[in-house]
């Protein structure tokens, strides 16, 4: 039996997924974590196995479950946390690549089996979260007329703009790694140098998705804000 810990990271209505690198199950998507080490709480390997992979820190904010799951060669047993950042930069130190999926996108990646296996329960808690958190606004989801308000057509509008821009901080992500192989004379590199080139790109796109993922919260924060003034708690 291995038994491992992961990580489901929440951003607003998004979970950040992570995609191998090397092995056997290469180009699949997981959550970050690992193997527990020996004298170690789940809650110690996991803030641990994040520092590891991802050079940054998060708080655990709840377990979500534990997963079970026979591989052709091996038993899983994976406990789930639903995590929070605690710093905001991030570095693929172990995987090829990396997106903020949404409730609406999660199946768009080719999750690894033990890992799918926990999408619905998922999908379950970024919905509960999002009505918790439209509940603040008291939204009226039609009006007399049996038509969507104003109200809800604006914070839905809001929910597509913040989703759109994360997406495109995922683009810079992943086209990053792709550019990286057109540099000229890139090939003529030895494997230390074409690692730093490497390693400047990513740097470079994690800042700019970075910078794009804040505008998305400001101007996501902004629209709520606003319909908040304009149509106040009823």
């Amino acid at each position: 039996m291995v038994e491992v810990v992961a990580a489901i990271i929440r951003k607003d209505h998004m979970i950040f997924a992570t995609q191998r690198g090397y092995g056997k199950w290469k180009d699949w998507w997981e959550f970050p974590g690992g193997k527990m080490e020996p004298g170690e709480t789940p809650q110690e390997a996991l803030v641990r196995e994040i520092r590891e992979e991802l050079s940054t820190e998060i708080g655990i904010d709840k377990f979500l479950c534990t997963i079970d799951y026979d591989y052709p060669d091996f038993h899983l047993t994976m406990h789930c946390y639903m995590c929070s950042l605690l710093s905001s930069g991030m570095h693929l130190n172990e995987h090829e690549a990396a997106r903020w999926l949404s409730r609406e996108n999660i199946h768009s990646v080719k999750w690894l089996p033990a890992d799918e296996a926990l999408i619905q329960k998922i999908i379950e808690e970024l919905t509960h979260n999002t009505m918790n958190e439209n509940q603040e606004f008291d939204p009226k989801d039609t009006n007399k007329d049996g038509k969507v308000s104003v109200k809800e057509q604006i914070l839905h509008a809001a929910d597509k703009i913040n989703e759109a821009m994360y997406g495109a901080a995922d683009a810079v992500k992943e086209g990053a790694g792709k550019v990286v192989g057109k540099v000229k004379d890139y090939e003529a590199l030895s494997p230390e140098e074409k690692q730093a080139k490497q390693d400047e790109w990513n740097q470079k796109a994690t800042e700019t998705a970075n910078k794009a993922s804040e505008t998305a919260k400001g101007i996501f924060n902004d629209i709520k804000s606003d319909v908040k003034k304009i149509f106040g708690k009823k």
